[in-house]
């Protein structure tokens, strides 16, 4: 709910000038971008989100959009901190620390590795649904209920680590001050 709000009062500010429009600093961009992946994020987390995820078009569209936003940001984080007019102005350690994050980010989670990931937990999902009359009846791990869990548990590893790794992204820019 508070990105909404936040994206609001973003594109209110924004649009209130007409054609001065005012551009933000690359890390205010992407602030708002983290803050709308990590809300994304902590709903795909839950059974109910993963459900949607699944089954709703639109919401699956949304959330690829933001994580290629994530993506595409990261491209222009590397470019800026790969100028030439500006390579004195970073911090060397911490550029380093930066781009082999953004790395990371592209190489292990990068927006097929991501649909990927969650194709499998939608065929998961439906496998628990298709047996959800027979895994009612089940006891320990053979329950509809450890089933939802271990499908729960799944996603969240994988979504906490491109969590981890998209506030890595963004404490690094405010560390750099990338504008």
């Amino acid at each position: 709910m508070r990105i909404t709000y936040f994206t609001l009062l973003v594109f209110l500010f924004t649009s209130s000038f007409g054609q001065s429009e005012i551009e933000l600093p690359l890390k205010e961009q992407f602030d708002i971008v983290t803050m709308e992946w990590i809300d994304t994020s902590e709903y795909l987390k839950t059974y109910s989100g993963i459900n949607e995820y699944c089954q709703n078009l639109t919401f699956r569209k949304s959330v690829d959009r933001v994580l290629t936003s994530i993506h595409q940001y990261d491209s222009l984080i590397i470019s800026t901190l790969n100028d030439p007019a500006s390579y004195f102005a970073w911090d060397a350690k911490e550029m380093r620390k930066t781009l082999s994050d953004i790395s990371s980010m592209e190489i292990e989670y990068d927006t097929y590795a991501f649909m990927d990931k969650m194709r499998s937990t939608c065929l998961f999902k439906n496998e628990i649904e298709a047996n959800a009359e027979n895994l009612r009846n089940g006891v320990a791990h053979e329950s509809y209920d450890a089933k939802v869990l271990v499908l729960e548990t799944e996603t969240i590893r994988y979504l906490k680590k491109m969590d981890r790794l998209v506030l890595k992204i963004n404490a690094h820019l405010h560390v750099l001050d990338v504008n």
